[in-house]
């Protein structure tokens, strides 16, 4: 974010169920040329047991996180140019639990716990030239990322053990980004980028002995997109060309048409190819199932929508069709199905249509969507559905705006979904749910206002992933202060 000019800043509380405490300080601000913007944040919580006392757990023990972070931004915006320096620190632990290794069920463990320093900083120089028309910008990266796994599983599975994962990733990008303004409905833009990745590890386990790796790898990139309007249709044409140390070179490419039929009506659709290659934590992190023979993720898709605006309605149809070669995930292998690592499924497959529409007369709003998805996925042959994918999804928010706030109630609907007991290696359905929330604000003077906010009214008991618990009835209170 940027500073305004003067000195501004924002102080922001939460408090809520499961003893949930968040907090945030931000202040931005500038003097002629130079603007600056800090953030410090924090949030912990108890949490709740993964293990749901159904499972057969003895002890529910909670699973709790902890986040922390400080961004920073200061820059100078000269007449013929503007640079400025981004940096971020942040530091995150969470608890886990343990499926059991007989039943496939969540089961309790107090000793699993995961930590993560993640550093970030950039340096961005903008460049523009010919009073405007041709601008261009340079920027400088690196993310150093440190990962730390800690399990027991002595109690639950002895003949496991207990397992220490460490991990470094280091990322340093180099990217050139321009665009050149030709008239007034015609403007390209192009760029190119260079990226290198270092992974580092340390692994010990008490069943498997101790293990160390390192790996890096470079690409590199060359990319352009015509933008363009001609009355009624506006239209893009994109592309790239991208080099892999692993994976060799490759292409994509897209369009995008938009034609307005009316003043309230509009059609639009897009077609587009994508290439994602497997990063070093997939191709080698042993913790987590790395595969060295990963092959990279290919796609096509596209989608085709009506669009209608007027009389305080905003209504959208959007039919999309999505086909994905080599989809990695996760599979248990097939003889000792509690294990398994990262694989390629042969095909994957999802068509869908997704309605929204919006509502808004006088104070009074209502917001909507409804999405059906079926989505697929092929492997050797055999066609099963997606995990934890459903048909049926929807939302339904309705807002009334009072003169200094606003309360609105949602409700939220997933339809039943399809997902494997990896111990057992048999499919399992995970059953449908619907869940209603409230919620307000209000500004009790000028710059300082506070929110509530209740899920889950009727605390429904359901399932993300099998056996693992969710939220029950919780709420939240925020106060914040603009100045």
């Amino acid at each position: 974010r940027k500073g305004k000019e003067g000195r501004h800043g924002q102080l922001r509380a939460a408090a809520g169920s499961n003893n949930t405490l968040d907090g945030s300080a931000q202040f931005h601000g500038g003097k002629d040329d130079f603007h600056y913007a800090v953030t410090a944040e924090y949030s912990s919580t108890d949490g709740i047991s993964a293990a749901k006392d159904r499972n057969g757990s003895d002890s529910l023990e909670d699973d709790g996180s902890m986040s922390k972070a400080i961004n920073a931004k200061v820059g100078y915006d000269h007449q013929a140019f503007q640079t400025w320096l981004v940096y971020s620190r942040g530091h995150s632990r969470y608890d886990f639990d343990d499926d059991s290794y007989s039943t496939g069920r969540a089961t309790d463990n107090p000793y699993n716990q995961q930590w993560t320093d993640m550093q970030i900083a950039s340096w961005v120089f903008a460049l523009p030239l010919m009073h405007g028309r041709w601008n261009n910008q340079l920027q400088l990266a690196s993310v150093d990322n440190d990962y730390e796994t800690y399990a027991n599983d002595l109690a639950n599975a002895p003949f496991v053990g207990e397992s220490e994962y460490l991990a470094n990733t280091d990322r340093r990008t180099v990217e050139y980004q321009g665009s050149f303004t030709l008239n007034e409905q015609n403007i390209l833009q192009f760029g190119t980028e260079y990226i290198y990745e270092e992974l580092a590890t340390d692994y010990y386990s008490s069943s498997y002995g101790t293990s160390t790796f390192g790996d890096d790898i470079r690409q590199h990139g060359w990319y352009g997109q015509w933008l363009s309007s001609i009355n009624a249709l506006d239209f893009s044409l994109s592309g790239r060309v991208n080099h892999h140390d692993e994976f060799g070179s490759y292409d994509t490419y897209s369009a995008t048409a938009s034609y307005r039929l009316s003043d309230q009506w509009r059609l639009s659709g897009s077609y587009g190819t994508g290439f994602t290659p497997p990063n070093l934590l997939d191709l080698y992190n042993p913790a987590l199932g790395g595969n060295s023979d990963l092959k990279p993720e290919e796609t096509k898709s596209g989608e085709l929508g009506i669009e209608y605006t007027g009389n305080g309605l905003e209504a959208k149809a959007t039919l999309f069709d999505q086909h994905t070669s080599n989809l990695i995930r996760w599979l248990p292998d097939p003889l000792i199905p509690w294990t398994g690592a990262l694989e390629n499924v042969d095909e994957a497959d999802s068509l869908g249509i997704e309605i929204v529409l919006d509502a808004n007369q006088g104070d009074f709003e209502v917001n909507s969507a409804l999405t059906w998805l079926d989505a697929s996925e092929t492997k050797e042959g055999k066609t099963s559905k997606r995990l934890r994918v459903p048909k049926w999804s929807a939302s339904l928010v309705a807002s009334y705006h009072l003169i200094k706030g606003r309360v609105f109630a949602e409700a939220l609907y997933r339809g039943d979904r399809r997902d494997r007991n990896f111990s057992t290696g048999t499919d399992v359905t995970l059953d449908a749910y619907l869940l209603f929330n409230l919620g307000l604000s209000y500004e009790l003077v000028h710059g300082l206002s506070l929110s509530a906010r209740l899920n889950n009214l009727t605390d429904e008991q359901y399932e993300e992933v099998y056996s693992y618990a969710t939220l029950g009835r919780n709420g939240t209170a925020i106060l914040d202060w603009r100045f």
